[in-house]
């Protein structure tokens, strides 16, 4: 049984940002976010990012963000990109009217970046 869409086609490689390694977890993932959102357009989906950024900032719990053995700032950058990216697809397209193709549009290659350097990760 195949799928209904080729999955190679929304697959892409995606380069590592560098960041300064030196600064703690939280800026860690933080300048993740900042890095991957710059890497792909946003102009609709700027609200996005100010979302990723005050989950981590406010409402990630200092356990998580201090897990080191099981992943890295990188990943959980990640992660937190894409649960945001489903709840704007989920909750926020209809505020955009007529711009509403071109904000899916943004958040679906962003959202298929961040799950190909997901698989790229193994995580």
């Amino acid at each position: 049984m195949g799928l209904f869409f080729d999955a190679g086609k929304y697959l892409t490689r995606v380069e590592s940002p560098r960041i300064n390694t030196t600064k703690d977890r939280r800026d860690q993932i933080n300048d993740y976010i900042v890095r991957y959102f710059k890497m792909y357009p946003h102009d609709y989906i700027q609200k996005a990012q100010f979302v990723a950024r005050i989950y981590v900032n406010e409402i990630l719990p200092d356990e998580a963000v201090n897990i080191e053995r099981l992943t890295t700032p990188e990943v959980q950058a990640i992660s937190v990109i894409t649960q945001v990216l489903q709840d704007f697809g989920k909750n926020s397209l209809d505020d955009f009217h007529y711009q509403k193709p071109l904000a899916a549009q943004e958040a679906f290659k962003l959202y298929c970046a961040m799950m190909s350097k997901m698989l790229e990760l193994g995580s």
